[in-house]
């Protein structure tokens, strides 16, 4: 089965806010907000490529709330479509060969993404020999998925990562604590160990990839 992916309605916006941003690092004006912005657009790119969310090719990928259609082509009867995007938030209209469908003739289980089609008069998937299958058909999708507010949990991979560009790239002298440094001693001029050795880890820092994971950010089906 194949299917083609189109974001309708980019949203172009980050994870943190600049007034986020300055408190996390500990700024009290606005004199660097330029480079705040900046670096808050790349952070949230890279986290939102880091959870693996699909891109149309055009627009970047994001985990915020943005408009999308997606078309199937269903070379065989399957019982369920899964969506390119989860957690539907927004109306969501289903065409099946160009003919609108009810809502009552589908379900979608809005945090997977995953659509089937309803069983009438049963609850959803009430016995698994009564799922009916999507047919041999042309199946477009219209709805809108992602988060209306950034989750705190996400913020704060954000914020993490944040503090630790803004050390290495924009704060001279660093003022910042390391928050991968695991050790450091003064007196025989300076001996720092690191949670995960610098030189062997990539780019987004290992606690970071853990806080993705473990708040079920990552897409696991989409390469």
């Amino acid at each position: 089965m194949n299917s083609v992916f189109e974001v309708t309605t980019p949203n172009l916006g980050g994870l943190l806010t600049v007034d986020e941003a300055r408190a996390a690092l500990g700024l009290t004006d606005s004199s660097r907000d330029a480079d705040l912005t900046r670096l808050i657009a790349r952070v949230s790119a890279s986290i939102f490529r880091a959870c693996k969310v699909k891109s149309d090719g055009v627009n970047p990928p994001t985990l915020l709330s943005e408009a999308v259609t997606e078309t199937f082509q269903v070379n065989s009867p399957v019982s369920s479509l899964q969506l390119s995007r989860r957690r539907v938030t927004g109306t969501l209209t289903v065409t099946q060969n160009d003919a609108a469908l009810d809502d009552s003739a589908f379900y979608i289980d809005r945090a997977s993404g995953i659509l089937s089609q309803s069983v009438p008069g049963l609850p959803y998937r009430f016995n698994v020999n009564t799922v009916p299958y999507w047919p041999k058909s042309v199946v477009t999708v219209d709805y809108t998925a992602g988060f209306l507010t950034v989750p705190d949990d996400l913020k704060l991979a954000a914020e993490y990562w944040l503090r630790v560009l803004w050390r290495d790239s924009y704060q001279t002298p660093s003022a910042l604590i390391d928050p991968t440094l695991k050790s450091e001693e003064i007196p025989g001029v300076i001996n720092r160990t690191w949670w995960v050795d610098p030189t062997k880890q990539s780019l987004l820092p290992d606690e970071i990839r853990e806080m993705l994971k473990d708040g079920g950010y990552v897409e696991t089906w989409i390469a």
